[in-house]
């Protein structure tokens, strides 16, 4: 008989391996010890380092402490004081659970232990190099806990090289012990690296001190508070599970360029999630420009039964029984918070500007100039979801082509005859249906832009001609018409009690109300309005097509065309219709009527082009909005463009009834404002 050739391994062998999944580095070692600290119920734990732990890494708290018979049996694998049976694994409330950090860290280190609890007069000392007990004595002890993790990975030479810079792991340490800061504000935590204190956190009293004390005073000075409870559903028609969010996140003027600052707390236990990042997306959607996140803490208290905390090897990620559920609730409760009061930005101007005085003066002999710069910062209609940090603002070339600096001159005195032939509303009371139809007929002419453009161009409105002429805009075209007495009503009361006082650099609204003056974009102003007023009109139906007066035939590259096949049916409830024509052809035949009247082959195929690279990631209600966005940044009013009292008094109304009055769609700032106070400093009055 041959003998087997599978064989059981050895225990220092299979611990090793074991070691590979829970130990990958420092600040794993460092991860598990503090946790068993926090489970130990301490109220300080002091972690110290030395050359980012590759040689010493220590873990002291007051917590429990553990006999010596217990301390022994921590270094057996599997070993736990936290679950028993099946029932206690569905419903862990505790930060570990596995029964594996301290063997699998004993096996590739060398570990010493001291530990007393209130029980014994002395404590124990234990060490243990690489999985082998050598020695276990009675010490003079408080209290507590210390473990002592010297030379890591010592026995695994080829693990021990590919360790990461001594920068790069105190980086890792030092927000994961900052997540820990922020889920137990009431502990103290103390890091030390070389001798050096990094962190100290002593004295917190709730989470938002946690929150400033990692993040800083400018950013606690600027969170709004969130809090919403639920019950999710249970498993199987059971019951359900209660769910309370609350934390903190900063209003809009305070973003980051990464979700690293989105902190998540599930029962106390800092994790990753996407269902909470996905939220948060989603509540920002048109407040915060693509690619920009807010500092976050989102802290959630779940039933441990409706939450698996056991997904992941590290324990750094979870999963909710109702995903959807979680996802729902962190939305409201972040949407709760940025609707509840006003997210106007302050104009923070420092006091003491270099070459202030100067400054101004250039700016103001070379306002043409100004005009220009905001002119080609108008919001781009065209999404690239490739990159997250992808800038949203920068602009069309053929927005900066069509603009001429001479025609928007801050001297407007000369063109007042011109500002009365401007007529950016319409006082018909056009039903939305009548519109769209009405538009869908008009097949054979463009849909003007507020100066007689057309959409197709999305060129800057030239300045406007002399003579008696108006050219009247629909509600659609303009998104602001007059609505009747009894639906006026303002949501934003420091928005609608503003007067427009005047226009600076042709671009800027300023208005003031009883406390403060406000400066507003025009464009961005006119650009929310028409985006409110579209999503109210067509988000829940399907695009009106109109048709082509000529089809137009455009050529895809292959792998376009199999997605062209696959999404031709959704980009046909946007209001294309569009047919195969031979090979890698297609014939398009009808656009969304919202587009207006476009005929260009190349502004076509920039659209779909456009869409069918989102077509992956997006879903059709996405797609909608895109053009949507699209729609309103090119029919808006431009940078440069002079506009009298009357019509800026109308846009302050209109805003003012906005769902958002801060942010465009893409989540530049609206308005910025300056208290009569604040202005008052500046003129040193008392």
């Amino acid at each position: 008989m041959s003998s087997s050739r599978i064989k059981i391994l050895k225990d220092e062998v299979a611990n090793a391996i074991a070691a590979g999944e829970v130990v990958e580095r420092p600040f794993s070692v460092v991860k598990e010890l503090v946790e068993n600290s926090l489970d130990a119920g301490a109220t300080e734990i002091v972690i110290e380092l030395k050359f980012g732990g590759q040689k010493l890494i220590s873990v002291r708290d007051n917590g429990i402490g553990m006999n010596q018979d217990d301390a022994l049996l921590a270094f057996e694998r599997h070993a736990t004081s936290k679950v028993e049976t099946m029932t206690d694994i569905q419903s862990v409330s505790t930060l570990g659970f596995r029964g594996e950090a301290l063997p699998s860290i004993a096996a590739v280190a060398k570990v010493d232990i001291i530990t007393r609890d209130e029980s014994t007069m002395a404590g124990t000392m234990i060490r243990i190099e690489g999985g082998i007990l050598k020695k276990v004595s009675e010490v003079g002890s408080p209290v507590g806990t210390t473990v002592a993790v010297r030379n890591l990975f010592y026995n695994l030479p080829a693990r021990k090289k590919f360790l990461k810079s001594i920068g790069n792991e105190m980086s890792h340490v030092v927000n994961l012990i900052s997540g820990y800061v922020l889920a137990y504000p009431t502990v103290t935590f103390k890091l030390i690296h070389n001798n050096r204190d990094v962190m100290s956190s002593a004295g917190l009293s709730s989470l938002r001190d946690a929150i400033r004390y990692i993040y800083g005073k400018e950013v606690e000075e600027n969170l709004l508070e969130t809090s919403f409870s639920c019950v999710l559903t249970g498993l199987e028609g059971g019951n359900g599970f209660p769910l309370m969010v609350s934390g903190y996140l900063t209003a809009p003027s305070i973003s980051r360029p990464s979700a690293k600052n989105i902190n998540v707390l599930v029962n106390r236990r800092p994790v990753y999630s996407r269902i909470v990042i996905a939220a948060m997306k989603e509540a920002f959607h048109t407040i915060l420009p693509t690619g920009r996140f807010p500092v976050a803490v989102m802290d959630l208290r779940i039933d441990p039964m409706g939450v698996d905390v056991n997904v992941h090897p590290t324990k750094q990620e979870v999963r909710f029984i109702d995903e959807k559920g979680v996802l729902e609730a962190v939305r409201k409760a972040l949407t709760a918070s940025l609707t509840s009061g006003s997210l106007i930005q302050g104009l923070n101007i420092p006091a003491a500007q270099k070459s202030e005085t100067t400054e101004f003066h250039q700016t103001m002999e070379t306002s043409g100039a100004i005009a220009h710069e905001y002119a080609s910062s108008e919001c781009t209609v065209t999404e690239n979801p490739g990159s997250e940090s992808e800038d949203p603002d920068s602009n069309d070339s053929a927005d900066t082509d069509s603009y001429d600096g001479s025609s928007h001159n801050p001297d407007i005195s000369s063109g007042s005859a011109d500002l009365k032939n401007r007529q950016y509303f319409s006082n018909e009371h056009t039903s939305a249906s009548a519109e769209t139809a009405s538009m869908s007929r008009a097949t054979t002419q463009s849909l003007p832009l507020t100066g007689g453009n057309s959409i197709s161009h999305g060129r800057t409105a030239p300045a406007p001609s002399m003579g008696n002429t108006l050219t009247p805009m629909t509600r659609v075209e303009t998104g602001l018409h007059e609505q009747s007495s009894n639906s006026t009503i303002h949501r934003h009361p420091r928005i609608a009690e503003a007067v427009a006082v005047g226009q600076v650099f042709n671009t800027f609204i300023v208005a003031q109300n009883q406390s403060e003056m406000l400066l507003l974009d025009q464009h961005i102003v006119h650009e929310r309005i028409i985006y409110e007023e579209l999503m109210r009109l067509y988000f829940t139906s399907d695009f009106t097509a109109q048709g082509l007066l000529f089809p137009v035939i455009i050529e895809l590259s292959q792998t376009d065309v199999q997605v062209m096949y696959k999404n031709m049916y959704i980009l046909n409830r946007l209001g294309f219709s569009i047919e195969a024509f031979g090979g890698n052809n297609f014939l398009v035949k009808t656009v969304p009527v919202i587009l207006g009247r476009i005929e260009e082959k190349e502004t076509i195929y920039e659209i779909l082009d456009s869409l069918m690279t989102t077509l992956y990631v997006k879903k059709l209600d996405d797609l909608k909005e895109s053009l949507i966005i699209r729609t309103a940044c090119h029919t808006a009013i431009k940078a440069g463009e002079p506009l009298d009292l009357d019509t800026m008094s109308r846009l302050l109304n209109k805003l003012a009834m906005t769902e958002n009055p801060y942010t465009c769609p893409h989540g530049r700032p609206i308005v910025v404002s300056m208290t009569a106070s604040e202005l008052g400093k500046r003129f040193k009055r008392g």
